[in-house]
């Protein structure tokens, strides 16, 4: 069995990279990949392996780097040669028309290895100009001869996607169906569809979800694929969010195809479905069974009846056309699909989420619908997920699930009743009936038993506790308030203070759980209860200076004689107001710090 990486050899034939013999029986841990030779699909599946063809990796530092002609997010790029350590503008310049005329579209340096990727260069303004532009476009008559200009104009404007507001993104939908309505085979054309769309899918999910035409894009790059596999050369094109193959197989061959994709191995677990794609990780085997990798985030298996029902379909076929792509996430994929997020629920499923990469494989022939399959003929696709749940969410359930748009319709759904869900190992299996669809796992997202339980019991005791206090701070100042005798004493018009703050406080903050969702009511809540709660503090320590003056520095004045002693003792009363009389205002001035009131401090002092 062999692998490959696609890159655009002519004819029938692709440049593959021969490796060992794997077994599909097995799990296949590390695949390396060593020179690429030229082979016919027919003559991949029955080379032999050679320890002498696999060469071992040098790293030989590179005498200049040759000069190329790249797509680098869907935009076409021209360097000339150089030495290592030098930086090269590209040949194509900023439109005339931007910001920056004339201006280098990007620059690209040479290190000792080879080329780094290109810097791509700010042609127009957030301000007006890109959407301007992005109008210009969609407002543009494209056909044949101007469709590879304006598809490359299109890439370039997206690259700074950090300019695109709704109107600009639908605008660049609309642009993206006109091009594919062209019916262009161009590969250059293909490029700047596939480096816009992922482009646009740096642009955030909110963003996203209010323009009305996102689900065109999905249609419109599935188009111009499939008008790309009108010529007879293969295709591949793999940008940082998207990827895409197509490929033409002999109809003569008796195996199975599968399509996966392998990050590099150098990439942290938690960033294995977030990491930008490259080209070289994108695999593509010819084996009669499934070849499974455990390191793999998505891949998707053709089983060999797939490719006997488009030679029954057409017994003079002489290829066999399928395309494949994979999205890094769904976020192109817009659904009105949406959950009750009431009340939770313990074990009840309260949103769902999108949780893998997407992945897909299409049978490009005219009149053929591949559906209701046996189950021996089952496209079988496998997907590592990673969903970002809440502190108390746990996964309650997983599904895979294929989008279908209906008939004559771009707006689709994501629907379980084409797949079967398994679990193995780290993978989620999905086996489909159908093979017209792009694949995917979502979860269903819940609130732990436990969790819930414990919240509850939390809410209950916290409520009922805050609604105690609010009683008993209520009964302590009825008589602080009512009776004279106390209202004349300076500790009594303390205590009045601090339950007053402390009943604000429990007031405020049950007021409180009933504001959750309301983010300005919210905030305004917590202003309340910081600044109530400081207060409360401060009446403590206005309490704790008063306790000092009243007993501290009362003890320190010893008396005379036992004669004044014994008159002490009668007048008590009088002596501790004597002595309360020494710091005037104590009450007046402790409001004045505790409560923020400088102005009226300086008119008591």
């Amino acid at each position: 069995m062999t692998t490959g990486d696609i890159t655009g050899a002519t004819s029938s034939k692709i440049v593959v990279s021969v490796t060992p013999e794997i077994s599909t029986t097995d799990t296949v841990t590390d695949v390396p990949f060593t020179t690429p030779v030229l082979l016919t699909l027919t003559q991949c599946t029955e080379l032999p392996y050679r320890p002498s063809s696999l060469l071992p990796a040098t790293d030989v530092p590179f005498l200049s780097c040759p000069s190329e002609n790249i797509s680098y997010s869907g935009v076409h790029l021209t360097f000339e040669d150089t030495v290592p350590g030098k930086n090269v503008n590209s040949s194509e310049t900023c439109d005339d028309d931007s910001s920056s005329p004339d201006q280098p579209l990007a620059t690209r340096k040479c290190v000792d290895n080879g080329w780094e990727d290109p810097t791509l260069t700010t042609c127009f303004t957030c301000a007006d100009e890109a959407s301007q532009e992005i109008e210009r476009i969609t407002n543009t008559d494209i056909s044949e001869d101007n469709v590879e200009e304006v598809a490359n104009d299109l890439a370039i404007v997206t690259t700074q996607s950090e300019c695109l507001d709704t109107t600009a993104i639908n605008n660049v939908a609309i642009s993206l169906e006109s091009i594919a309505e062209v019916n262009s085979s161009s590969p250059e054309v293909t490029q700047s569809v596939v480096g816009t769309v992922s482009n646009l899918m740096e642009i955030g999910e909110d963003q996203l979800e209010q323009a009305e035409d996102t689900a065109s894009v999905i249609s419109s790059l599935d188009q111009q694929v499939s008008n790309k596999q009108k010529q007879s050369d293969n295709f591949t094109d793999v940008q940082e969010n998207v990827g895409v193959t197509a490929v033409k197989f002999d109809p003569t061959i008796t195996s199975g195809v599968t399509f996966l994709y392998l990050p590099s191995s150098n990439i942290p677990k938690e960033e294995l479905l977030t990491a930008d794609f490259k080209q070289e990780n994108t695999r593509l085997f010819i084996d009669e069974n499934e070849v499974y990798i455990n390191t793999s985030t998505a891949s998707i298996f053709i089983p060999k009846g797939i490719l006997d029902l488009a030679q029954k379909h057409d017994p003079s076929i002489s290829q066999i056309p399928i395309s494949f792509s994979i999205f890094k996430d769904a976020r192109l994929f817009m659904t009105e699909q949406s959950l009750d997020t009431g009340r939770p629920r313990a074990g009840s499923v309260q949103r769902e989420v999108f949780a893998s990469q997407v992945i897909s494989a299409k049978l490009e022939l005219d009149g053929l619908v591949v559906e209701s399959l046996e189950e021996e003929d089952h496209i079988v696709t496998r997907f590592i997920v990673d969903a970002n749940l809440g502190s108390n969410e746990i996964l309650l359930e997983k599904k895979c699930v294929s989008w279908n748009p209906p008939e004559g319709s771009i707006e689709g759904k994501w629907s379980e009743n084409d797949c079967n869900t398994s679990e193995v190992d780290k993978h989620i299996v999905c086996n489909c009936n159908n093979l017209y669809s792009h694949f995917g796992v979502l979860v269903g997202a819940g609130v732990d038993r436990f969790s819930l339980a414990m919240n509850t019991t939390i809410e209950v005791v916290t409520v009922t506790g805050s609604c105690l206090s609010i009683v008993g701070l209520s009964v302590t100042l009825v008589p602080l308030t009512i009776l004279k005798d106390l209202r004349q004493k300076q500790g009594s018009w303390i205590y009045t203070n601090l339950c007053l703050c402390l009943l604000a406080f429990n007031t405020i903050f049950l007021a409180g759980t009933t504001a959750k969702d309301d983010e300005s009511r919210c905030e305004n809540i917590a202003a309340a209860m910081h600044y109530f709660s400081l207060a409360s503090v401060g009446w403590i320590t206005a309490e704790a200076v008063n306790m000092y003056l009243l007993f501290v520095k009362y003890d320190k004045e010893d008396p005379d004689d036992q004669d004044d002693q014994d008159d002490k003792d009668d007048q008590d009363d009088q002596d501790d107001q004597d002595d309360r009389g020494k710091v005037h205002y104590f009450v007046p001035v402790s409001a004045c710090f505790v409560y923020g009131k400088r102005s009226l401090l300086e008119d008591i002092i």
